[in-house]
């Protein structure tokens, strides 16, 4: 039933408050204010990506090309949006950057789209494409040099509302919450479920599943752009390694969240706290001390036991639809 809490919703935010008593506990900095703060920062870049993929995920696709999206749609933003700085391979960005991301991030999910529908081939097959081809653009625009950013891309991932929280935090869960109204009270949402259960019944009864698709490739887009925005404001720099894997994060913090990866079913909720719950893995083991070569096993582990909870669950239990 939509808007129902899943027992894996449940057990994810037992496992949330086990990982941060337990990292309060080994380090005396983890529960101090300012790194919770800051590990919600984190896992806004995390969070608001999945919340794209979560459609196409609920379509029964995939797309591998989430961080290459993001490299791109970045690179043609402040290649546009921006001038020369003072110093060599620096560019100073205006609000123009925004818009043009946002737009270069759409068009990228929806060329996914379109030729996962004209050419009829697996979206794996073209996203797994598309991740090689996005990059290689990005890398052949930059010269695989380095980029330092300035002006008006800082503002949004470096800026804070009053009680010192970042504006990413706030417009993950602004993107969250329309999400969610979509899923519940639009019928692009139905359709998004609908299609993920069966194409071939949506289909019949009418339901326009290019339509569907394209939206749920471009939304995803959108979502990339949105967390590259953070990521490179945050940094203040576009390098050649942007992105780099994030798709993998990304899906990792879907299907842990409850998104089936047979469609049909997904919680937006549950992918937030999926992406809270790697950033804490992530910041607890930096304050620690831990061999950050660990952090990938880690990555590899979690994103094994999602597939396999979500493997178990196809089997045992009836198919649901959550928000």
């Amino acid at each position: 039933m939509l808007g129902t809490v899943e027992p894996r919703g449940a057990a994810l935010l037992g496992v949330l408050v086990v990982l941060v008593v337990a990292f309060g506990i080994l380090s005396d900095r983890f529960l101090d204010y300012d790194n919770m703060a800051n590990l919600l920062l984190q896992s806004s870049i995390t969070g608001i990506a999945a919340i794209g993929l979560s459609f196409v995920i609920m379509t029964a696709g995939i797309d591998l090309s989430a961080g290459s999206s993001m490299n791109l749609a970045l690179v043609l933003a402040i290649s546009i949006a921006g001038t020369a700085g003072t110093m060599e391979y620096t560019t100073q960005t205006n609000w123009l950057v925004y818009p043009v991301a946002l737009v270069a991030g759409t068009a990228l999910g929806c060329l996914n789209a379109l030729a996962i529908i004209f050419l009829r081939l697996s979206p794996l097959i073209v996203t797994l494409a598309t991740l090689s081809l996005y990059r290689g653009i990005a890398l052949h625009l930059t010269g695989g040099r380095e980029m330092l950013v300035f002006g008006s891309i800082r503002e949004f991932g470096r800026g804070l509302i009053g009680i010192g929280i970042g504006y990413p935090v706030v417009a993950m869960f602004a993107l969250a919450a329309l999400a969610t109204a979509l899923l519940r009270h639009v019928s692009i949402g139905r359709f998004v479920l609908a299609v993920g259960g069966s194409e071939r019944s949506a289909r019949e009864n009418g339901i326009p599943t290019g339509r569907v698709l394209l939206f749920a490739y471009g939304f995803a887009g959108i979502t990339a752009a949105v967390a590259g925005l953070v990521l490179v404001g945050r940094v203040g720099a576009v390098n050649p390694d942007l992105g780099w894997q994030f798709e993998f994060t990304v899906i990792t913090a879907v299907v842990l969240g409850g998104t089936s990866l047979l469609g049909g079913k997904g919680s937006i909720r549950g992918a937030i706290v999926a992406a809270v719950v790697l950033s804490t893995i992530s910041n607890g083991l930096n304050l620690i001390g831990a061999d950050p070569y660990i952090y990938d096993v880690i990555r590899g582990c979690v994103l094994l036991f999602a597939v396999v909870l979500d493997a178990a669950a196809q089997l045992h239990t009836p198919a649901t639809r959550t928000v």
